[in-house]
């Protein structure tokens, strides 16, 4: 029998160490399940599901809401030998179906989260297991007449184990398949890289369903012996993330740099952080603002915000600054992580580890793949390297800063301008709830960029005051050319991105009803 190091093998590493078999690996509120019987729930339900007939390579489509019963049910796909699919939970009924046929998938475990009525799951064309209620197949059932004692499936380092759905920020999502050794790669380098201990107590703020769920901090917290508590997915995020901490003890979150700005407009919040357990909060998913990580340290002594950057393909974490030195490079990301090597692919073509452009990896936490048809992938065999459609800069000691993705890069007369820089400018205006930066056409210089305002409140914004704030600090072809006003939120990702795409539908779509000034 081959002797392989996979997935599970990071569950049962715990659940056979008597110092730590016993401690709590998940709790929800009151409610937790230790190392040793989340790995006996993962062989219960891997016998059940081998029983009905899935087994190596097959795909089980997993689409909850963020609670205990995940764990197991991730860990019991795995040692079933079979590839877990998390299915976004925000997800409709056709999207959902969309997903289950372009994965393949063999069985989908769901819960009251999806919103799907009887119906919707008639319609589906492989069983559902259902988790928390009754039907067919119980999720409770199969658990009970799993037998814990059957070895697990045998897989190999290099077999496929997970399989995302990108969210589509430039067109259709695409399929991003992990390896067992890939996502232990990923894993495994975040407990030195984030200087995480095993007395720490780590916030999952992400759905389960996106990569950020498991593959930030998560997994590499389960790897030494560490207790992850589990937000359970709804509304009001913000404070329910307060509250959690307060009553869990929380050491480490996850919070996307939205979250964070709208936590600063909250001093209610922010005082009942101050003096908490609350030792470090990481961000990342889209550049934030420079000041943001010393308002908030100013805000809340004692607890660091530290950017991170990486990517659904992986590494989760590619590169991420230490506390210490956010305050003399607010705006990086930090350097590489141990897993990865970072270049950038400049105008001309060349690839350089120093300069300005498009930024490329390397690492052994890459995806193996994506669905057909990805420019990445051809890109990728073309040079060696993995393109991330990302803009950036690593200055002479390694540091990256991210400018925005390569294709909102706004070129007006042949210069290069970049969104994150303007945004960051508007954003710092009185009233400004978000700001988004897009290229229009023009006539004279090609493109002129264009920015999207968010008022917290209609009236909030004075638009001159937002013209004469980025005359003060921007060059003249970096001001916008057009300011539209708006109170709806900017359109974004479940993972918190702007769809740079709509915010331009909306200069086209701008007309006698919009608030447009023409600069």
């Amino acid at each position: 029998m081959e002797l392989s190091f996979t997935l599970l093998s990071v569950l049962q590493r715990c659940a056979f160490d008597p110092r730590i078999a016993s401690r709590p690996a998940f709790t929800q509120s009151t409610e937790g399940t230790s190392f040793a019987q989340l790995h006996q729930d993962a062989l219960r339900l891997a016998d059940s599901l081998r029983r009905w007939g899935i087994g190596a390579g097959d795909r089980v489509a997993v689409l909850m809401g963020n609670r205990l019963a995940w764990a197991g049910v991730l860990f019991g796909v795995v040692a079933a030998g079979a590839v877990c699919v998390p299915v976004n939970v925000l997800l409709a009924g056709t999207e959902i179906r969309a997903v289950l046929a372009q994965a393949d998938a063999r069985a989908l475990i769901l819960d009251d989260s999806a919103g799907l009525g009887a119906g919707d799951i008639a319609g589906l064309r492989c069983p559902v297991i259902t988790v928390g209620g009754t039907g067919e197949l119980a999720y409770a059932e199969l658990l009970a007449a799993g037998d814990p004692d059957r070895p697990a499936a045998a897989v190999k380092p290099g077999d496929p184990v997970l399989r995302y759905y990108t969210s589509g920020t430039t067109g259709p999502p695409k399929a991003i398949v992990h390896t067992h050794q890939g996502v232990l790669w990923n894993t495994q380098h975040q407990i030195a890289d984030l200087q995480l201990s095993p007395d720490d107590v780590y916030l999952v703020v992400p759905s389960f369903s996106w990569a950020a769920g498991w593959h930030h901090l998560t997994l590499a917290h389960l790897w030494h012996g560490g207790r992850s508590e589990i937000l359970p997915t709804g509304p009001d995020t913000l404070a329910r993330v307060v509250d959690a901490v307060g009553r869990a003890g929380i050491t480490r979150a996850f919070l996307a740099p939205t979250v964070l700005k709208q936590l600063l407009a909250r001093p209610d919040l922010l005082e009942r952080l101050r003096g908490s357990s609350l030792t470090r909060v990481t961000t990342g998913a889209e550049p934030l603002p420079a000041n943001v990580p010393g308002r908030l340290a100013a805000a809340v002594p004692g607890c660091a915000v530290t950017q991170a950057y990486g990517m659904t393909e992986m590494p989760l974490i590619a590169a991420a600054i230490r506390p210490e030195e956010v305050s003399v490079r607010p705006a990086s990301t930090g350097r590489a992580s141990a897993v990865t090597t970072l270049a950038v692919k400049k105008r001309d073509g060349t690839i350089s580890p120093t300069g300005e452009g498009e930024i490329l990896l390397k690492s052994p936490a890459l995806a193996y793949g994506h669905g057909p048809g990805s420019g990445a992938d051809e890109d990728s065999r073309r040079t060696g390297w993995f393109h991330t459609g990302d803009e950036g800069t690593l200055d002479a000691e390694g540091f990256l800063t991210v400018s925005g993705r390569v294709k909102d890069l706004v070129i007006s007369g042949g210069i290069n301008i970049y969104p994150a820089e303007i945004e960051e400018v508007i954003l710092s205006c009185a009233g400004v709830a978000e700001a988004a930066v897009v290229g229009i056409p023009d006539e004279r210089w090609g493109e002129r960029p264009a920015a999207v305002v968010v008022e917290r409140a209609r009236g909030a914004v004075d638009e001159r005051q937002v013209r004469d704030r980025c005359a003060r600090e921007l060059s003249k072809f970096k001001q916008p050319g057009r300011i539209v006003l708006r109170t709806e939120p900017l359109p974004r990702t479940v993972t918190g991105k702007v769809l740079k795409r709509e915010v331009r539908e909306w200069f086209s779509r701008a007309g006698e009803q919009e608030e447009t000034h023409a600069g």
